[in-house]
Formats: C-alpha cells, sequence, structure tokens
C-alpha cells in the first residue's frame, strides 16, 4: 500500500473518495452485469483508492466504467463514483499504465 496514491488521486478530482463508506449500493446498481453477466464493482475501485493500493492503476476493471453516472444517483453519501474513476484512471495514464489497446 502506499498512502500517496489517494493523494494522487484526489489531485484530479474525485473529492467524494473520502466521504464513501462502501455501502456498495454503486455496485449493486451498475448495469454493467446486464451487458457482459459479470459484476463490475465501483466499491472495489473507491475502496482501492481509498486504502492506496499498489495495483490500483493496473486494474483491468478500471477500464469498463462507462461512466453512466447510475451509481452516482444511488448513492447515501453522494459520492460521484464515476468521478472517482475518472481521477484514477488520469493517475493510470500519467503514471503510463494505461493498458495496450486504449493508449
Amino acid at each position: 500500500m502506499n498512502p500517496e496514491n489517494e493523494g494522487d488521486v484526489l489531485k484530479f478530482g474525485g473529492e467524494g473518495l473520502r466521504s464513501c463508506y462502501q455501502c456498495g449500493r454503486c455496485t449493486g446498481i451498475c448495469p454493467w452485469i446486464k451487458v457482459e453477466k459479470k459484476e463490475f464493482s465501483p466499491r472495489k475501485l473507491v475502496h482501492f483508492a481509498q486504502m492506496g493500493f499498489e495495483n490500483l492503476f493496473s486494474e483491468e476493471d478500471l477500464w469498463l466504467c462507462t461512466t453512466c453516472d447510475e451509481c452516482a444517483a444511488y448513492c447515501p453519501k453522494e459520492v460521484d463514483p464515476p468521478e472517482v474513476i475518472k481521477s484514477i484512471r488520469s493517475v493510470s495514464c500519467e503514471r503510463g499504465e494505461v493498458p495496450r489497446g486504449l493508449s
């Protein structure tokens, strides 16, 4: 874990990162499962950012979010998970950790 990772994410926005208390509503409402029949977890990505996980910026799921904002509408703390995810993506791009085919 690297505590600086959270600061890097906050540098690009994603102010709601610290407000999230991991209720999981964002994951429960995410329409991604209807598309891929695979769970996508905005909650996991926000949690990884909060904890400063080293592998956050190379997470495959980071690039699955379509930023539809469905999850943001249901968040009881008014966190905007897509905004946090976009911030994580920005750090990933800055660090050159973009998956092949997306860069």
